[in-house]
């Protein structure tokens, strides 16, 4: 059902009226419009799904092909629309046509499907209901100039968060697990087995090493004001590849699990950077602007969301039983994140960036970076093939 909802709300807005909608609102620069892209990437990727649905469980329901109320159309279309608007015009300049139609059809999608299944999407869910909740608090902010009048917003912002865990995530939480405590659940899943655990504290001491090179970074940045780098700006996508790789190699669905609590804590450090809650607002904004470059623009940084959700997405969209082994390629499908953003895009970016001369026709991407993306990516497969 949501598959026919989602094709159909991604479809109506294919025409173009890209030049109409460059008069209303102020869309991202330096990029395309990504109009084809953002009209069929939703649905052409819930199709891909729908190729492994008999081997899947009868509870993501929605993958399964059912008849279509004509009140969910009719929400989903409204819901999409309204988001698709609002993004645009209290979000300017962040997003080009075709980014604000995936997110949007994104969102429309993860909200209507928890409906039938929440799951997992109760993290990221809940954050971005509780982004909701907290928009009568992000206007006073705009409003308020005074110390203790921005003291008193951000207690409210912390109020709305406790109220919002205790009252609406953490007893949903334990409707979804038939009435057992979230926190013991928690513990004696990592506790299960020899390597979940110790897993948890190696990716502990990765997010302290990626805290440690942004505030050094930062702190150089600010002291010697220079646009970042390739090279500075791929370091987070070999931390991120040193988070997945023996993730997804050895404890897939941990990692499911952490990659959810780790897009929904990057959402909240968003919220609190943008409206610069105190304490910590105004460090993380200025931790965080450094990094940015031309292609950037608009009150949001989610250069660090959409990396994570490059790399977490393919573990989302297909929820098999990992450890089985698959004929098909549903369980090399875990690692598309991986090779395409991870391993074949760093080395693209690197070895163009330091060794490329011949560039492709129209364009300034090099045929060298492209030659060691491929490559990169054909060697990882192999050393997978390699390791069994």
């Amino acid at each position: 059902m949501v598959f026919a909802l989602v094709l159909l709300v991604a479809c109506i807005p294919s025409v173009k009226w890209t030049a109409g909608i460059r008069k209303w609102f102020h869309l991202r620069p330096i990029a395309g419009d990504g109009m084809e892209i953002g009209s069929l990437l939703v649905p052409m990727v819930i199709t891909s799904q729908m190729a492994f649905v008999e081997k899947w469980d009868s509870k993501y329901v929605f993958l399964k092909v059912t008849d279509v109320d004509i009140m969910w159309v009719s929400v989903s279309v409204s819901l999409y629309f309204v988001a698709l608007f609002a993004i645009l015009w209290w979000i300017p300049g962040c997003f080009t046509i075709g980014e604000a139609m995936i997110v949007t059809q994104a969102v429309v999608f993860v909200t209507i499907d928890s409906f039938a299944n929440l799951g997992i999407k109760l993290l990221v869910v809940g954050s971005l209901t509780t982004g909701l909740l907290l928009l009568p608090v992000f206007y006073y902010l705009t409003l308020v100039r005074d110390y203790w009048e921005r003291v008193t917003g951000y207690m409210a912002f912390y109020a709305v968060l406790f109220f919002t865990f205790f009252a609406l995530l953490l007893p949903w939480s334990v409707l979804i697990l038939g009435g057992i405590n979230p926190f013991v659940w928690l513990w004696d899943y990592l506790d299960f087995g020899d390597i979940r655990m110790p897993l948890v504290r190696y990716w502990f001491c990765v997010v302290l090493v990626a805290v440690g090179f942004v505030a050094w970074k930062s702190l150089r940045l600010q002291s010697s004001p220079t646009a970042p780098s390739t090279i500075t700006r791929k370091v987070f996508h070999l931390l991120a590849l040193a988070v997945f790789i023996p993730g997804v190699v050895y404890e897939p669905n941990v990692t499911h699990l952490a990659s959810s609590v780790a897009v929904a804590a990057f959402i909240f450090i968003e919220y609190i950077r943008l409206y610069r809650i105190g304490p910590f607002g105004e460090s993380i904004h200025s931790a965080l602007e450094v990094f940015l470059d031309e292609k950037d623009s608009g009150p949001l940084i989610l250069t660090h969301v959409y990396l994570l959700l490059g790399f977490a997405v393919p573990l989302w969209l297909y929820p098999v039983d990992y450890m089985i082994g698959d004929s098909i390629g549903c369980n090399l499908a875990l690692y598309s994140g991986i090779l395409s953003l991870g391993i074949g895009d760093t080395m693209a970016s690197v070895v163009g960036k330091r060794f490329g001369r011949c560039r492709w026709p129209g364009g300034v991407k090099t045929v060298e970076g492209t030659l060691a993306g491929v490559a990169s990516q054909l060697l990882f497969l192999w050393s997978l093939h390699y390791k069994g």
